[in-house]
């Protein structure tokens, strides 16, 4: 697994910074040491991988992690963790789970942030409740790093391969069943293009296989609960009741929601400003790029985008315009390298996920001196 052969290597990197000094005769030194416990509290959704993130760089630098996964997904976002490194030979207490009934998450995330021993708060999940914690980590002087929820867009510019852009905007918007912080949720197509993208990209969508995640030939799923699939089920009626298009989809099939695409969402549904996690995406027509990227920053979040076009010099320079904390260009919003720093921007978050950022956000920095000799004091 990439992840822990990276995070192994940190063990070896380099670890500070010689500094000069205007003061004759001291040697000066940066170094970054351990903050101490790092509280790590990881979603349901890709349990394994965002528990892994949470654990695998703090407890590489030297902290011991307290790690609290989510009611929904308790074993593999938290005791196999706690399994495979037992068996694995690392010391008692460096590595701690927390699981806990449904209802009781509030009250084990309070105690974990105001615990004194715990100096580093790590969440991955809803903007929502990284609010929360970010107001109770601030009261208690501790520093959050947060990635939460994304409204994120995809551009598909009038110079695109629209096959192609087809074909990503399919997989961006409803792999894992749209159940992911990095799906597309908002298409944004060049006007010049729209009607053929539009056409194809709904039969595409129309046509994905729906039911049972054993089944190798399905690509939707079942959402995560009932909560989720009637909050799906209302945010998209409501978008229908005051005026959007429902072009396919839209109705549950047991707990699975299919495919769901709609157009002309007015401004005041729920669709259009928050993140709605399920496969139900928005096409929105621009008039040329610049409409596109405004549109694409007409949002409270930021986390990820992507643009297509067919001049990637073009998509290189609206991505360095982009309001968001990752953007790919001629490629879909939906990637994730453990090296890459991940995070947001906006109320998409705060620091930056991946093992080669890691020591930015779980060491400390302490300045440290040794004098050659004895100094000279005026007094």
């Amino acid at each position: 697994m990439n992840l822990l052969r990276q995070a192994a290597a940190l063990g070896y990197a380099p670890t500070g910074q010689v500094l000069p000094s205007d003061v004759p005769g001291t040697r000066a030194v940066a170094m970054r040491r351990p903050v101490g416990v790092v509280a790590a509290i990881a979603p349901w959704n890709a349990s394994l991988v965002l528990s892994g993130r949470a654990l695998a760089g703090p407890i590489a630098l030297g902290n011991t992690v307290v790690l609290k996964p989510s009611e929904e997904a308790p074993y593999t976002g938290g005791a196999f963790w706690a399994e495979l490194f037992a068996e694995a030979g690392l010391p008692a207490g460096v590595l701690n789970v927390v699981t806990h009934a449904p209802g009781e998450a509030g009250a084990v995330a309070e105690a974990l942030i105001a615990d004194p021993a715990v100096r580093r708060i790590s969440f991955t999940g809803s903007t929502v409740t990284g609010r929360r914690i970010a107001e109770l980590a601030g009261r208690h002087l501790k520093r959050p790093v947060l990635q939460l929820g994304g409204h994120n867009p995809l551009l598909v510019l009038g110079d695109a391969d629209v096959g192609y852009a087809v074909a990503a905007a399919a997989y961006g918007a409803f792999v894992h069943s749209g159940q992911t912080c990095m799906c597309a949720r908002r298409i944004i197509v060049d006007r010049s293009i729209a009607a053929e993208f539009t056409e194809r990209f709904v039969d595409r969508a129309a046509r994905l296989p729906i039911g049972d995640p054993a089944d190798p030939a399905t690509v939707i799923g079942p959402v995560i609960n009932e909560w989720a699939l009637s909050l799906l089920e209302r945010r998209v009626r409501e978008a229908v009741d005051l005026g959007a298009t429902l072009l396919t989809g839209g109705t549950a099939t047991g707990r699975c929601f299919p495919p769901t695409v709609l157009t002309g969402v007015p401004a005041e549904a729920e669709l259009a400003f928050d993140e709605t996690f399920g496969p139900v995406v928005l096409l929105e027509e621009a008039d040329d790029a610049e409409d596109a990227l405004r549109r694409a920053d007409a949002s409270a979040f930021g986390l990820t985008a992507g643009v297509i076009t067919g001049d990637p010099y073009r998509g290189l320079e609206l991505a360095r315009r982009l309001a968001a904390g990752i953007v790919h260009v001629n490629d879909q919003p939906v990637n994730d390298e453990p090296q890459m720093p991940f995070g947001g921007v906006k109320e998409s978050g705060a620091g930056r996920f991946g093992t080669g950022f890691a020591a930015e956000e779980f060491t400390e920095v302490q300045w440290v001196t040794a004098r050659d000799g004895p100094r000279a004091f005026p007094f």
